[in-house]
């Protein structure tokens, strides 16, 4: 079985979607015209993303998948080569950055909530079902 590992510059850039979803993160777009591209699971880069993944929730689902990314010369030399980027997250605003946060925290904890009702409304109607024919006394 022969274990090939693919062009960096015939995968995605694992920062395109974040640039795209995240205007206001200063990442800068890709450049896609460069004959210079890394493979987003070499040891550097993997390090800078677990760093960035606090910041852009994303990044931690794809981090099993790494070796199906990129990271285009842009994102390499913003993110990777230098520490600049991620000194700049940690010196920002902390409303900008955590209201993504709290805006996921809130979604995950409406989601969680709901689900606990709707388990309780499911043994409520089990219940009653079961009273109903008489499969158990009240």
């Amino acid at each position: 079985m022969s274990n090939t590992r693919q062009l960096a510059k015939t995968l995605p850039c694992l920062f395109k979607d974040i640039v795209d979803k995240y205007p206001e993160s200063q990442l800068r777009p890709c450049k896609t015209d460069s004959q210079t591209w890394k493979h987003a699971s070499a040891p550097a880069a993997v390090v800078r993303i677990n760093k960035l993944a606090k910041y852009f929730p994303e990044l931690s689902l794809l981090n099993n998948c790494l070796e199906d990314y990129s990271i285009c010369v842009n994102h390499y030399n913003q993110i990777v080569a230098t520490n600049n980027f991620y000194q700049s997250l940690l010196n920002s605003d902390p409303s900008n950055v955590s209201s993504i946060q709290k805006n996921k925290r809130v979604i995950f904890a409406f989601n969680y909530y709901f689900y606990i009702i709707l388990f309780l409304s499911h043994i409520h109607l089990i219940t009653i079902f079961f009273r109903r024919f008489n499969l158990i006394k009240s």
